[in-house]
Protein backbone atom coordinates (compact mmCIF):
# COMPACT_ATOMS: atom_id res chain seq x y z
CA UNK A 1 0.00 0.00 0.00
CA UNK A 2 1.16 3.19 -1.03
CA UNK A 3 2.10 5.69 2.06
CA UNK A 4 0.31 8.91 0.70
CA UNK A 5 -3.52 8.54 2.04
CA UNK A 6 -5.62 9.05 -1.42
CA UNK A 7 -8.90 8.49 0.14
CA UNK A 8 -10.95 8.06 3.53
CA UNK A 9 -14.06 6.14 2.91
CA UNK A 10 -16.95 7.14 4.70
CA UNK A 11 -19.75 4.87 5.21
CA UNK A 12 -22.71 3.56 7.32
CA UNK A 13 -21.99 0.40 9.39
CA UNK A 14 -25.32 -1.33 7.75
CA UNK A 15 -22.53 -0.84 4.73
CA UNK A 16 -19.34 -2.29 6.27
CA UNK A 17 -18.79 -5.51 3.86
CA UNK A 18 -18.97 -2.85 1.01
CA UNK A 19 -16.91 -0.45 2.06
CA UNK A 20 -14.53 -3.39 3.39
CA UNK A 21 -14.17 -4.67 -0.43
CA UNK A 22 -13.90 -1.15 -1.58
CA UNK A 23 -10.85 -0.34 0.45
CA UNK A 24 -9.53 -3.58 0.00
CA UNK A 25 -10.09 -3.29 -3.46
CA UNK A 26 -8.04 0.71 -3.28
CA UNK A 27 -4.87 -0.85 -1.23
CA UNK A 28 -4.63 -3.92 -4.10
CA UNK A 29 -4.66 -1.26 -7.12
CA UNK A 30 -2.05 1.14 -5.20
CA UNK A 31 -4.02 3.33 -2.68
CA UNK A 32 -3.56 4.44 0.58
CA UNK A 33 -6.75 4.29 2.38
CA UNK A 34 -8.28 4.83 5.64
CA UNK A 35 -11.12 3.54 6.82
CA UNK A 36 -12.75 3.16 10.23
CA UNK A 37 -12.85 -0.55 10.42
CA UNK A 38 -9.35 -1.29 10.11
CA UNK A 39 -7.82 2.04 11.30
CA UNK A 40 -10.03 3.26 14.57
CA UNK A 41 -8.46 1.02 16.70
CA UNK A 42 -9.97 0.15 20.50
CA UNK A 43 -8.93 3.26 22.75
CA UNK A 44 -8.59 5.76 20.15
CA UNK A 45 -10.86 8.97 20.06
CA UNK A 46 -12.46 8.19 17.67
CA UNK A 47 -14.05 11.79 16.84
CA UNK A 48 -10.49 13.07 16.36
CA UNK A 49 -9.34 10.18 14.34
CA UNK A 50 -12.29 10.68 11.86
CA UNK A 51 -11.28 14.86 12.09
CA UNK A 52 -7.47 13.52 11.20
CA UNK A 53 -8.03 11.43 8.92
CA UNK A 54 -10.58 13.34 6.87
CA UNK A 55 -8.12 16.18 6.77
CA UNK A 56 -5.24 14.13 5.81
CA UNK A 57 -6.80 12.37 2.96
CA UNK A 58 -6.84 13.31 -0.54
CA UNK A 59 -10.29 12.61 -1.28
CA UNK A 60 -13.49 11.60 1.28
CA UNK A 61 -14.97 8.40 -0.84
CA UNK A 62 -18.44 8.27 0.36
CA UNK A 63 -20.76 4.77 0.30
CA UNK A 64 -24.17 5.90 -0.52
CA UNK A 65 -27.04 3.85 0.34
CA UNK A 66 -30.56 4.72 2.43
CA UNK A 67 -28.84 3.75 5.50
CA UNK A 68 -25.75 6.02 5.08
CA UNK A 69 -28.19 9.44 5.88
CA UNK A 70 -29.63 7.79 8.96
CA UNK A 71 -25.88 7.57 10.49
CA UNK A 72 -25.07 9.64 12.92
CA UNK A 73 -21.84 10.87 11.68
CA UNK A 74 -22.05 10.64 7.90
CA UNK A 75 -23.60 14.11 7.31
CA UNK A 76 -20.54 15.58 9.23
CA UNK A 77 -18.46 13.86 6.74
CA UNK A 78 -19.50 14.25 3.61
CA UNK A 79 -20.45 18.23 4.20
CA UNK A 80 -16.88 18.82 5.17
CA UNK A 81 -15.77 17.22 2.06
CA UNK A 82 -18.23 18.46 -0.11
CA UNK A 83 -16.62 21.94 1.00
CA UNK A 84 -13.25 21.44 0.74
CA UNK A 85 -14.08 20.11 -2.77
CA UNK A 86 -12.63 16.61 -1.74
CA UNK A 87 -15.80 14.74 -1.78
CA UNK A 88 -16.56 11.16 -4.10
CA UNK A 89 -19.83 9.40 -4.06
CA UNK A 90 -20.21 5.40 -4.55
CA UNK A 91 -23.70 4.25 -4.90
CA UNK A 92 -24.42 1.04 -3.28
CA UNK A 93 -27.95 0.70 -3.68
CA UNK A 94 -30.45 0.97 -5.86
CA UNK A 95 -32.27 4.04 -4.40
CA UNK A 96 -32.63 7.75 -5.47
CA UNK A 97 -29.92 9.97 -3.86
CA UNK A 98 -31.77 12.60 -1.74
CA UNK A 99 -30.76 16.32 -1.09
CA UNK A 100 -27.70 17.71 -2.37
CA UNK A 101 -25.66 15.25 -3.24
CA UNK A 102 -28.84 14.24 -5.77
CA UNK A 103 -27.47 16.62 -8.31
CA UNK A 104 -23.31 15.39 -7.98
CA UNK A 105 -22.50 12.07 -10.30
CA UNK A 106 -21.83 9.22 -8.29
CA UNK A 107 -19.78 6.23 -8.99
CA UNK A 108 -23.11 3.69 -9.57
CA UNK A 109 -21.80 0.04 -8.48
CA UNK A 110 -25.07 -0.96 -8.56
CA UNK A 111 -26.31 -4.08 -10.25
CA UNK A 112 -23.07 -5.46 -11.58
CA UNK A 113 -20.57 -8.48 -11.48
CA UNK A 114 -17.80 -7.92 -9.96
CA UNK A 115 -15.28 -7.88 -12.42
CA UNK A 116 -17.28 -4.85 -14.20
CA UNK A 117 -17.87 -3.31 -10.70
CA UNK A 118 -14.14 -3.31 -9.91
CA UNK A 119 -13.51 -1.61 -13.11
CA UNK A 120 -16.08 0.86 -12.88
CA UNK A 121 -14.74 2.21 -9.65
CA UNK A 122 -11.56 2.14 -10.65
CA UNK A 123 -12.32 3.77 -13.77
CA UNK A 124 -14.26 6.44 -11.46
CA UNK A 125 -11.77 7.78 -8.90
CA UNK A 126 -9.38 8.05 -11.80
CA UNK A 127 -10.37 8.61 -15.48
CA UNK A 128 -8.50 6.76 -17.86
CA UNK A 129 -7.17 4.03 -14.92
CA UNK A 130 -6.64 0.74 -16.81
CA UNK A 131 -8.21 -2.42 -14.84
CA UNK A 132 -5.39 -4.56 -12.91
CA UNK A 133 -4.07 -7.19 -14.83
CA UNK A 134 -4.33 -9.41 -12.00
CA UNK A 135 -7.31 -8.63 -9.87
CA UNK A 136 -8.52 -11.06 -7.11
CA UNK A 137 -10.10 -13.83 -8.00
CA UNK A 138 -13.76 -14.48 -6.97
CA UNK A 139 -14.07 -16.48 -3.89
CA UNK A 140 -14.25 -20.43 -5.22
CA UNK A 141 -17.10 -22.18 -3.35
CA UNK A 142 -16.90 -22.17 0.80
CA UNK A 143 -13.66 -20.05 0.68
CA UNK A 144 -12.29 -18.71 3.74
CA UNK A 145 -14.63 -16.73 5.70
CA UNK A 146 -11.65 -14.32 5.90
CA UNK A 147 -11.94 -13.46 1.98
CA UNK A 148 -13.79 -10.10 1.20
CA UNK A 149 -16.24 -11.51 -1.88
CA UNK A 150 -17.63 -9.25 -3.58
CA UNK A 151 -20.62 -7.80 -1.58
CA UNK A 152 -23.19 -7.57 -5.04
CA UNK A 153 -23.57 -11.23 -5.26
CA UNK A 154 -25.98 -13.77 -2.96
CA UNK A 155 -23.90 -16.71 -1.10
CA UNK A 156 -24.23 -19.84 -3.37
CA UNK A 157 -26.02 -21.15 -1.27
CA UNK A 158 -29.12 -18.82 0.16
CA UNK A 159 -32.66 -19.40 1.44
CA UNK A 160 -32.74 -16.00 3.34
CA UNK A 161 -35.69 -14.13 3.05
CA UNK A 162 -35.67 -10.48 1.47
CA UNK A 163 -33.51 -7.81 4.11
CA UNK A 164 -36.67 -5.50 5.95
CA UNK A 165 -35.48 -1.77 4.78
CA UNK A 166 -37.14 -0.28 8.12
CA UNK A 167 -34.54 -2.26 10.25
CA UNK A 168 -33.63 0.43 12.92
CA UNK A 169 -30.79 0.42 15.18
CA UNK A 170 -28.66 -2.52 17.07
CA UNK A 171 -25.62 -1.77 15.96
CA UNK A 172 -23.43 -2.75 19.28
CA UNK A 173 -25.67 -5.72 19.57
CA UNK A 174 -25.02 -6.61 15.66
CA UNK A 175 -21.20 -5.81 16.31
CA UNK A 176 -20.77 -8.02 19.45
CA UNK A 177 -23.02 -10.90 17.36
CA UNK A 178 -20.16 -10.18 14.78
CA UNK A 179 -17.73 -10.83 16.84
CA UNK A 180 -18.98 -14.04 19.00
CA UNK A 181 -19.20 -15.64 15.68
CA UNK A 182 -15.96 -14.65 14.20
CA UNK A 183 -14.21 -15.76 17.99
CA UNK A 184 -12.14 -18.40 16.19
CA UNK A 185 -14.34 -21.83 17.75
CA UNK A 186 -14.80 -24.52 14.94
CA UNK A 187 -18.63 -23.77 15.88
CA UNK A 188 -19.37 -20.80 17.36
CA UNK A 189 -22.65 -20.91 18.39
CA UNK A 190 -25.08 -17.84 19.83
CA UNK A 191 -28.82 -17.99 21.18
CA UNK A 192 -30.35 -14.76 20.70
CA UNK A 193 -33.24 -15.18 23.71
CA UNK A 194 -35.64 -12.52 24.32
CA UNK A 195 -39.07 -12.17 24.94
CA UNK A 196 -41.53 -12.32 22.12
CA UNK A 197 -42.00 -9.37 19.84
CA UNK A 198 -38.48 -7.89 21.02
CA UNK A 199 -37.16 -8.19 16.99
CA UNK A 200 -34.69 -11.74 17.83
CA UNK A 201 -35.27 -12.81 14.30
CA UNK A 202 -35.45 -9.60 12.48
CA UNK A 203 -31.82 -8.78 13.80
CA UNK A 204 -30.98 -12.38 12.61
CA UNK A 205 -32.27 -11.76 9.34
CA UNK A 206 -30.39 -8.41 8.90
CA UNK A 207 -27.03 -10.33 10.30
CA UNK A 208 -26.95 -12.75 7.58
CA UNK A 209 -27.61 -9.75 4.83
CA UNK A 210 -25.31 -7.32 6.38
CA UNK A 211 -22.55 -10.32 6.30
CA UNK A 212 -23.68 -12.42 3.14
CA UNK A 213 -20.24 -11.37 1.76
CA UNK A 214 -18.65 -13.50 4.66
CA UNK A 215 -20.20 -17.02 3.54
CA UNK A 216 -20.99 -19.48 0.98
CA UNK A 217 -24.02 -21.05 2.38
CA UNK A 218 -26.45 -19.13 4.59
CA UNK A 219 -29.70 -21.31 5.43
CA UNK A 220 -32.74 -20.74 7.73
CA UNK A 221 -34.46 -23.31 9.78
CA UNK A 222 -37.75 -22.64 10.75
CA UNK A 223 -37.34 -24.42 14.41
CA UNK A 224 -40.15 -24.15 16.60
CA UNK A 225 -41.10 -28.07 15.71
CA UNK A 226 -39.07 -30.38 14.37
CA UNK A 227 -40.86 -31.14 11.40
CA UNK A 228 -39.89 -28.00 10.02
CA UNK A 229 -36.28 -28.49 11.04
CA UNK A 230 -36.30 -32.01 9.15
CA UNK A 231 -38.10 -30.49 5.76
CA UNK A 232 -35.08 -27.75 6.05
CA UNK A 233 -32.28 -31.01 5.69
CA UNK A 234 -34.21 -31.94 2.81
CA UNK A 235 -34.41 -28.70 0.84
CA UNK A 236 -30.32 -28.09 1.84
CA UNK A 237 -29.87 -32.08 0.99
CA UNK A 238 -31.64 -31.41 -2.87
CA UNK A 239 -29.96 -27.67 -2.97
CA UNK A 240 -26.39 -29.39 -2.31
CA UNK A 241 -27.67 -32.17 -4.57
CA UNK A 242 -26.56 -34.91 -1.97
CA UNK A 243 -26.89 -38.27 -3.05
CA UNK A 244 -29.07 -38.92 -0.01
CA UNK A 245 -31.47 -35.80 -0.59
CA UNK A 246 -34.29 -38.30 -1.40
CA UNK A 247 -33.69 -41.02 1.19
CA UNK A 248 -37.01 -42.30 2.91
CA UNK A 249 -35.26 -42.10 6.45
CA UNK A 250 -35.20 -37.77 7.46
CA UNK A 251 -32.47 -39.08 9.77
CA UNK A 252 -29.98 -40.11 6.76
CA UNK A 253 -30.67 -36.54 5.02
CA UNK A 254 -30.02 -35.01 8.30
CA UNK A 255 -26.79 -37.07 9.01
CA UNK A 256 -25.56 -36.26 5.40
CA UNK A 257 -26.12 -32.49 5.41
CA UNK A 258 -24.16 -32.58 8.52
CA UNK A 259 -20.86 -34.44 7.43
CA UNK A 260 -21.23 -32.18 3.98
CA UNK A 261 -21.13 -29.25 6.55
CA UNK A 262 -18.46 -30.80 8.69
CA UNK A 263 -15.73 -31.02 5.67
CA UNK A 264 -16.49 -27.19 4.15
CA UNK A 265 -16.18 -23.66 5.31
CA UNK A 266 -17.64 -20.46 4.87
CA UNK A 267 -21.17 -21.46 6.40
CA UNK A 268 -24.02 -20.06 8.76
CA UNK A 269 -26.89 -21.94 9.74
CA UNK A 270 -29.68 -19.52 11.53
CA UNK A 271 -32.47 -21.89 13.72
CA UNK A 272 -35.09 -18.95 14.37
CA UNK A 273 -37.63 -20.02 17.01
CA UNK A 274 -35.30 -23.04 18.94
CA UNK A 275 -37.33 -23.45 21.85
CA UNK A 276 -35.67 -26.99 23.52
CA UNK A 277 -32.26 -27.11 23.74
CA UNK A 278 -32.25 -31.12 23.77
CA UNK A 279 -34.45 -31.20 21.05
CA UNK A 280 -32.16 -29.11 18.61
CA UNK A 281 -28.67 -30.45 19.67
CA UNK A 282 -28.93 -33.47 17.21
CA UNK A 283 -29.33 -30.56 14.04
CA UNK A 284 -26.17 -28.72 15.03
CA UNK A 285 -23.11 -29.74 13.05
CA UNK A 286 -19.52 -29.66 14.18
CA UNK A 287 -16.78 -27.52 11.80
CA UNK A 288 -15.52 -24.15 10.83
CA UNK A 289 -18.73 -22.52 9.92
CA UNK A 290 -21.07 -20.40 12.08
CA UNK A 291 -24.31 -21.30 14.01
CA UNK A 292 -27.31 -18.61 15.14
CA UNK A 293 -30.50 -19.67 17.27
CA UNK A 294 -33.34 -16.99 18.20
CA UNK A 295 -35.34 -17.91 21.37
CA UNK A 296 -37.35 -17.11 23.92
CA UNK A 297 -35.50 -19.64 26.18
CA UNK A 298 -32.93 -18.20 27.67
CA UNK A 299 -31.23 -21.27 29.07
CA UNK A 300 -28.47 -22.31 26.46
CA UNK A 301 -25.62 -23.40 28.65
CA UNK A 302 -23.41 -25.65 27.67
CA UNK A 303 -24.63 -25.10 24.00
CA UNK A 304 -24.60 -21.64 22.93
CA UNK A 305 -23.32 -18.09 24.35
CA UNK A 306 -26.63 -16.42 25.09
CA UNK A 307 -27.27 -12.66 23.79
CA UNK A 308 -29.94 -10.99 25.33
CA UNK A 309 -32.22 -8.80 22.73
CA UNK A 310 -33.83 -6.58 25.08
CA UNK A 311 -36.84 -4.06 24.27
CA UNK A 312 -34.99 -0.72 21.78
CA UNK A 313 -33.73 2.20 23.28
CA UNK A 314 -35.99 4.85 23.62
CA UNK A 315 -34.22 6.65 21.08
CA UNK A 316 -33.89 3.57 18.81
CA UNK A 317 -37.63 3.33 19.04
CA UNK A 318 -38.56 7.17 18.32
CA UNK A 319 -36.47 6.73 15.32
CA UNK A 320 -38.36 3.77 13.86
CA UNK A 321 -41.49 5.64 14.44
CA UNK A 322 -40.30 9.02 12.94
CA UNK A 323 -38.97 7.17 9.90
CA UNK A 324 -42.04 4.54 9.46
CA UNK A 325 -45.50 6.77 10.27
CA UNK A 326 -45.07 9.65 8.76
CA UNK A 327 -45.60 12.15 11.40
CA UNK A 328 -42.87 14.07 12.62
CA UNK A 329 -43.59 14.93 16.34
CA UNK A 330 -40.53 13.58 18.23
CA UNK A 331 -41.75 14.12 21.68
CA UNK A 332 -45.40 11.89 20.71
CA UNK A 333 -43.90 9.55 19.24
CA UNK A 334 -41.71 9.21 22.79
CA UNK A 335 -45.02 9.09 24.25
CA UNK A 336 -46.03 6.37 22.39
CA UNK A 337 -43.22 4.41 22.62
CA UNK A 338 -43.24 4.53 26.38
CA UNK A 339 -46.87 3.46 25.84
CA UNK A 340 -46.24 0.78 24.25
CA UNK A 341 -42.71 0.21 25.78
CA UNK A 342 -40.20 0.28 23.18
CA UNK A 343 -41.00 -3.19 21.91
CA UNK A 344 -40.10 -3.58 18.50
CA UNK A 345 -43.36 -5.35 17.43
CA UNK A 346 -46.17 -3.04 18.93
CA UNK A 347 -44.27 -0.31 17.89
CA UNK A 348 -44.52 -1.42 13.83
CA UNK A 349 -47.90 -2.51 14.34
CA UNK A 350 -48.91 0.75 15.26
CA UNK A 351 -46.47 2.45 12.95
CA UNK A 352 -48.23 0.69 10.12
CA UNK A 353 -51.93 1.55 11.22
CA UNK A 354 -51.31 5.36 11.84
CA UNK A 355 -49.35 5.31 8.55
CA UNK A 356 -52.60 3.56 6.57
CA UNK A 357 -55.07 5.63 8.30
CA UNK A 358 -56.02 9.63 7.69
CA UNK A 359 -57.61 10.17 10.54
CA UNK A 360 -54.39 9.47 12.93
CA UNK A 361 -53.12 13.02 12.67
CA UNK A 362 -50.71 12.37 15.87
CA UNK A 363 -49.21 9.82 17.84
CA UNK A 364 -51.50 10.73 20.71
CA UNK A 365 -54.54 9.47 18.72
CA UNK A 366 -53.22 5.95 18.63
CA UNK A 367 -52.12 6.13 22.75
CA UNK A 368 -56.02 7.45 23.30
CA UNK A 369 -57.36 4.36 20.91
CA UNK A 370 -54.98 1.95 22.85
CA UNK A 371 -56.00 2.90 26.28
CA UNK A 372 -59.38 3.08 25.74
CA UNK A 373 -60.23 0.61 22.60
CA UNK A 374 -57.33 -1.81 22.40
CA UNK A 375 -58.98 -5.09 21.62
CA UNK A 376 -60.94 -3.26 19.03
CA UNK A 377 -57.74 -1.34 17.80
CA UNK A 378 -55.42 -4.81 18.30
CA UNK A 379 -58.68 -6.90 16.31
CA UNK A 380 -58.37 -4.43 13.11
CA UNK A 381 -54.50 -4.04 12.73
CA UNK A 382 -52.34 -6.65 10.97
CA UNK A 383 -49.25 -8.17 11.65
CA UNK A 384 -46.41 -5.73 10.21
CA UNK A 385 -43.63 -6.29 7.94
CA UNK A 386 -41.13 -8.70 8.96
CA UNK A 387 -43.09 -10.45 12.27
CA UNK A 388 -45.17 -13.65 11.95
CA UNK A 389 -47.55 -12.12 14.56
CA UNK A 390 -49.56 -9.34 15.94
CA UNK A 391 -48.89 -8.30 19.48
CA UNK A 392 -52.39 -9.69 20.72
CA UNK A 393 -51.30 -13.25 19.48
CA UNK A 394 -47.33 -12.90 20.00
CA UNK A 395 -47.31 -14.34 23.59
CA UNK A 396 -50.60 -16.62 23.47
CA UNK A 397 -48.54 -19.91 22.46
CA UNK A 398 -46.13 -19.18 25.28
CA UNK A 399 -48.95 -18.76 27.88
CA UNK A 400 -51.11 -21.53 26.79
CA UNK A 401 -47.80 -23.88 27.36
CA UNK A 402 -46.82 -22.57 30.76
CA UNK A 403 -50.09 -23.12 32.04
CA UNK A 404 -50.26 -26.89 30.61
CA UNK A 405 -46.23 -27.27 31.89
CA UNK A 406 -46.69 -25.87 34.94
CA UNK A 407 -50.17 -23.84 36.66
CA UNK A 408 -48.32 -22.01 39.19
CA UNK A 409 -46.67 -19.92 36.44
CA UNK A 410 -49.92 -18.92 35.22
CA UNK A 411 -51.17 -17.83 38.61
CA UNK A 412 -47.67 -15.73 39.30
CA UNK A 413 -48.48 -13.90 36.00
CA UNK A 414 -51.45 -13.34 36.79
CA UNK A 415 -50.52 -11.51 39.82
CA UNK A 416 -47.53 -9.87 38.31
CA UNK A 417 -49.75 -8.15 35.71
CA UNK A 418 -50.93 -5.90 39.16
CA UNK A 419 -47.41 -4.49 40.07
CA UNK A 420 -45.48 -2.35 38.01
CA UNK A 421 -43.20 -3.81 35.46
CA UNK A 422 -39.86 -3.85 36.86
CA UNK A 423 -38.06 -5.32 39.94
CA UNK A 424 -41.52 -7.49 41.85
CA UNK A 425 -40.26 -8.82 45.00
CA UNK A 426 -40.30 -12.81 45.04
CA UNK A 427 -40.69 -12.04 48.44
CA UNK A 428 -43.92 -10.52 47.78
CA UNK A 429 -44.88 -13.38 45.41
CA UNK A 430 -44.57 -15.82 48.01
CA UNK A 431 -47.23 -14.38 49.80
CA UNK A 432 -49.68 -15.71 47.49
CA UNK A 433 -49.02 -19.37 49.23
CA UNK A 434 -51.91 -20.25 50.89
CA UNK A 435 -53.64 -16.61 51.02
CA UNK A 436 -56.14 -17.01 48.16
CA UNK A 437 -57.98 -20.22 47.60
CA UNK A 438 -60.24 -19.51 45.31
CA UNK A 439 -57.33 -19.13 42.79
CA UNK A 440 -56.16 -22.61 43.49
CA UNK A 441 -52.63 -21.04 45.31
CA UNK A 442 -52.48 -23.62 46.82
CA UNK A 443 -50.52 -24.68 44.27
CA UNK A 444 -47.80 -22.64 45.10
CA UNK A 445 -47.56 -24.24 48.87
CA UNK A 446 -45.20 -26.65 46.97
CA UNK A 447 -41.96 -25.21 46.88
CA UNK A 448 -41.17 -27.90 43.58
CA UNK A 449 -45.07 -26.38 42.36
CA UNK A 450 -43.68 -22.66 42.90
CA UNK A 451 -40.09 -23.15 41.36
CA UNK A 452 -41.49 -24.75 37.70
CA UNK A 453 -44.05 -22.36 37.70
CA UNK A 454 -41.22 -19.55 37.87
CA UNK A 455 -38.85 -21.48 35.39
CA UNK A 456 -41.90 -21.84 32.96
CA UNK A 457 -42.57 -18.19 32.45
CA UNK A 458 -38.55 -17.37 32.12
CA UNK A 459 -37.99 -20.44 29.76
CA UNK A 460 -40.67 -18.71 27.59
CA UNK A 461 -38.77 -15.19 28.26
CA UNK A 462 -42.48 -13.88 29.59
CA UNK A 463 -40.19 -12.60 33.08
CA UNK A 464 -36.74 -11.84 33.74
CA UNK A 465 -35.14 -12.96 37.06
CA UNK A 466 -33.11 -11.33 39.02
CA UNK A 467 -31.52 -12.55 42.58
CA UNK A 468 -34.28 -11.46 44.76
CA UNK A 469 -37.09 -10.59 42.04
CA UNK A 470 -38.73 -10.64 38.60
CA UNK A 471 -39.78 -8.35 35.63
CA UNK A 472 -42.07 -8.42 33.71
CA UNK A 473 -42.91 -6.49 30.39
CA UNK A 474 -45.64 -3.95 30.70
CA UNK A 475 -47.44 -5.06 27.04
CA UNK A 476 -47.57 -8.92 29.16
CA UNK A 477 -49.52 -7.52 31.82
CA UNK A 478 -51.28 -5.85 29.32
CA UNK A 479 -52.32 -9.51 27.67
CA UNK A 480 -52.53 -11.09 30.75
CA UNK A 481 -54.85 -8.35 31.76
CA UNK A 482 -57.36 -8.30 29.32
CA UNK A 483 -57.21 -12.15 28.64
CA UNK A 484 -59.18 -12.12 32.49
CA UNK A 485 -62.61 -11.64 32.80
CA UNK A 486 -63.83 -8.83 34.47
CA UNK A 487 -64.49 -10.38 37.60
CA UNK A 488 -61.35 -12.52 37.59
CA UNK A 489 -59.72 -9.37 37.36
CA UNK A 490 -61.46 -7.93 40.27
CA UNK A 491 -60.57 -10.61 42.35
CA UNK A 492 -57.18 -10.48 41.60
CA UNK A 493 -56.58 -6.97 41.52
CA UNK A 494 -58.03 -7.79 45.34
CA UNK A 495 -55.29 -10.53 46.12
CA UNK A 496 -52.52 -7.98 45.13
CA UNK A 497 -53.85 -5.23 47.17
CA UNK A 498 -54.10 -7.30 50.06
CA UNK A 499 -50.27 -8.84 49.24
CA UNK A 500 -49.32 -5.16 49.26
CA UNK A 501 -50.90 -4.73 52.74
CA UNK A 502 -49.44 -7.54 54.19
CA UNK A 503 -45.91 -7.07 53.19
CA UNK A 504 -45.71 -3.41 53.83
CA UNK A 505 -43.23 -2.34 56.94
CA UNK A 506 -44.41 -0.71 60.49
CA UNK A 507 -43.99 3.13 60.22
CA UNK A 508 -40.61 2.31 61.86
CA UNK A 509 -38.20 5.21 59.55
CA UNK A 510 -35.60 2.26 59.96
CA UNK A 511 -37.68 0.46 57.67
CA UNK A 512 -38.27 3.31 54.97
CA UNK A 513 -36.21 0.92 53.01
CA UNK A 514 -38.64 -1.49 52.51
CA UNK A 515 -41.48 0.90 52.03
CA UNK A 516 -39.43 2.28 48.78
CA UNK A 517 -38.90 -1.04 47.20
CA UNK A 518 -42.98 -1.75 47.35
CA UNK A 519 -43.78 2.05 46.64
CA UNK A 520 -43.78 1.47 42.81
CA UNK A 521 -45.69 -1.42 42.96
CA UNK A 522 -48.63 -0.19 45.57
CA UNK A 523 -48.94 2.86 42.81
CA UNK A 524 -48.72 0.33 39.66
CA UNK A 525 -51.61 -1.67 41.32
CA UNK A 526 -53.57 1.47 43.10
CA UNK A 527 -53.73 2.74 39.07
CA UNK A 528 -55.50 -0.19 38.33
CA UNK A 529 -58.74 0.54 40.76
CA UNK A 530 -61.24 2.67 39.11
CA UNK A 531 -62.69 5.73 41.53
CA UNK A 532 -66.06 4.60 42.23
CA UNK A 533 -67.57 1.39 42.58
CA UNK A 534 -64.60 -0.52 42.27
CA UNK A 535 -62.83 0.47 45.23
CA UNK A 536 -62.30 -1.48 48.31
CA UNK A 537 -60.92 -1.46 51.94
CA UNK A 538 -58.21 -2.99 50.75
CA UNK A 539 -57.69 -0.03 48.19
CA UNK A 540 -58.11 2.81 51.09
CA UNK A 541 -55.66 1.25 53.13
CA UNK A 542 -53.17 0.68 51.00
CA UNK A 543 -54.01 4.10 49.72
CA UNK A 544 -53.54 5.32 53.52
CA UNK A 545 -50.10 3.13 54.28
CA UNK A 546 -48.75 5.05 50.75
CA UNK A 547 -50.33 8.35 51.57
CA UNK A 548 -48.66 8.16 55.30
CA UNK A 549 -45.03 7.45 54.36
CA UNK A 550 -45.27 10.02 51.86
CA UNK A 551 -45.89 12.36 54.40
CA UNK A 552 -43.60 10.97 56.64
CA UNK A 553 -41.08 11.91 54.22
CA UNK A 554 -42.29 15.32 54.01
CA UNK A 555 -43.94 14.76 49.84
CA UNK A 556 -47.30 16.49 50.92
CA UNK A 557 -48.14 17.09 47.35
CA UNK A 558 -47.94 13.32 46.48
CA UNK A 559 -49.70 12.31 49.92
CA UNK A 560 -52.56 14.49 49.65
CA UNK A 561 -54.47 12.37 46.78
CA UNK A 562 -53.94 8.97 48.49
CA UNK A 563 -55.43 10.63 51.14
CA UNK A 564 -58.30 12.07 49.84
CA UNK A 565 -58.94 8.17 47.68
CA UNK A 566 -58.76 6.37 50.54
CA UNK A 567 -61.27 8.76 52.91
CA UNK A 568 -63.87 8.40 49.96
CA UNK A 569 -63.37 4.50 49.53
CA UNK A 570 -64.01 4.44 53.13
CA UNK A 571 -67.11 6.50 53.27
CA UNK A 572 -68.61 4.85 50.11
CA UNK A 573 -67.57 1.02 51.81
CA UNK A 574 -67.92 1.51 55.70
CA UNK A 575 -69.83 4.44 56.16
CA UNK A 576 -69.32 8.18 57.52
CA UNK A 577 -68.66 7.48 61.15
CA UNK A 578 -66.56 4.19 61.25
CA UNK A 579 -63.31 4.40 63.09
CA UNK A 580 -61.16 3.96 59.51
CA UNK A 581 -63.20 6.67 57.96
CA UNK A 582 -62.36 8.90 60.83
CA UNK A 583 -58.49 8.35 61.09
CA UNK A 584 -58.56 9.06 57.08
CA UNK A 585 -60.40 12.30 58.04
CA UNK A 586 -57.96 13.01 60.36
CA UNK A 587 -55.06 12.18 58.29
CA UNK A 588 -56.39 14.43 55.62
CA UNK A 589 -57.11 17.00 57.73
CA UNK A 590 -53.29 16.96 59.49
Amino acid sequence: MSDTKHFFVSYNKADIRWAEWIAQKLEDNGYGVQIQAWDSRPGMNFIAWMQQASVDCDRTLAVLSPDYFTGKFSEMEWTAALYDGKLLTVRVADFQVPGLLGPIGYIDLVGTAEEETLDRLLKGIQAGRAKPDKPLPFPGHFAKASSLRFPGTLPAVWNVARRNPLFTGREELLDTLKTTLSSGHSAALTALAGLGGVGKSQLALEYAHRYQADYELVWWFAAEESTSVFSGFSALARELDLPEHDASEQIVVVQAVLRYLHQRRGWLLIFDNAEDPEAIAPFLPQGAGHLLLTSRNPNWTGIAKKLEVTTWPREEAVDYLLKTAGLDDRAGAGRLAHTLGDLPLALAQAAAYIAASPGMRSYYDYVALFNTQRAALWAAEEKPHGYDQTVGTTWTMAMKRVEDEAPAGTLLLRLCAFFAPENIPIGLLERLAGHASDLQADLLQNPIAWNSGLAALAKYSLVTRSDDGISVHRLVQTVTRDRMGKEEEARWREHALALLIDAWPGDDYRQWGDCEALLPHAQACAERVETGDAESEHFAKLAALMGYFLDARGLYGSAEPLYQRALLARERVLGLEHPSTLTSVNNLAS
